[in-house]
């Protein structure tokens, strides 16, 4: 199978099954990254993906201070 964006292949039925813990768990990793690299390009990345799936950022962001003290 091809990987595509139009709904077509594995790759969109792996996205099917991606939940809202596994989004917000991806955005707390790009936020851990940006808060040791000081990369804007993390930052962009968690706030584009917690925008997208709708994710209450302020929550994750306690989640990260919490898990870098």
């Amino acid at each position: 199978m091809e990987y595509t964006r139009d709904g077509a292949g594995r790759l969109s039925a792996f996205l099917d099954n991606w939940t809202k813990a596994e989004s917000e768990e991806l955005v707390l990793i790009y936020l851990e990254d940006y808060y040791k690299t000081m990369d804007d390009s993390y930052l962009k990345e968690a706030l584009q993906i917690a925008k997208d799936e709708r994710l209450d950022l302020q929550k994750i962001l306690h989640r990260a201070k919490s898990r870098m003290s």
